[in-house]
């Protein structure tokens, strides 16, 4: 495949790697996703519980932020992937959709298409959840930490991906058969021989023409 794309991608993270392969499904298009980072590959990325172990090495942006006044003026590490996946190979693997009045509320501002139930299917049409044949944790620590939000006066939330942010119950995680399923394993992997898509890590873009 030449170095000539109709559509270039900057950065292999969440949003870029979705797009890479939902662009990518038009054979009519030359895609080109480009990442600063390389591949995700080590072990720590794969072992779900390894992911601070990341955070301020070569795989990590290493980006801090400003003082805040709310701590106290401390200045607080922001964890940024810069490797294939992105973020979302050294993030917590918590899964969520977002808050629908949100959503509301870019389509209230004129983003029309961008309501809560305009960006639901796009969502359903990108998710495999896989559900466990047993949604109550075995770890009793988990039950009694959420038992007590509840008693403290958090709502129970069934379903954090209904909208709805509030309350005390259990998020959706990204993993798969014990490892940590990012963005690139997910979007990426599966479609990676495609003939119109060209995948370059280790390129940093320096100007946008």
């Amino acid at each position: 495949m030449s170095q000539f794309f109709d559509i270039v991608i900057v950065g292999a993270g969440s949003a870029g790697c979705a797009l890479a392969n939902r662009l990518s499904t038009d054979p009519a298009l030359r895609v080109g996703l480009l990442e600063a980072g390389g591949d995700d590959s080590r072990e720590a990325i794969r072992v779900p519980h390894q992911y601070f172990s990341l955070w301020g090495t070569d795989v990590d942006w290493q980006y801090v932020s400003t003082a805040q006044p709310g701590t106290r003026g401390r200045t607080h590490v922001m964890p940024r992937g810069r490797v294939m996946g992105g973020t979302s190979s050294l993030n917590g693997m918590v899964y969520l959709r977002g808050a629908a009045s949100d959503y509301d509320a870019w389509a209230s501002a004129g983003c029309t298409g961008w309501g809560w139930s305009d960006v639901v299917p796009s969502f359903e049409a990108m998710e495999a959840w896989l559900r466990p044949a047993v949604l109550e944790p075995h770890n009793p620590v988990s039950v009694a930490m959420r038992d007590a939000a509840v008693e403290f006066g958090l709502p129970l939330n069934p379903d954090f991906d209904s909208g709805t942010l509030d309350g005390s119950g259990w998020n959706k995680a990204t993993i798969l058969d014990g490892e940590r399923h990012n963005a690139n394993r997910a979007f990426l992997e599966p479609i990676a021989e495609r003939e119109n898509l060209r995948i370059i890590p280790e390129t940093r873009v320096s100007r946008v023409m």
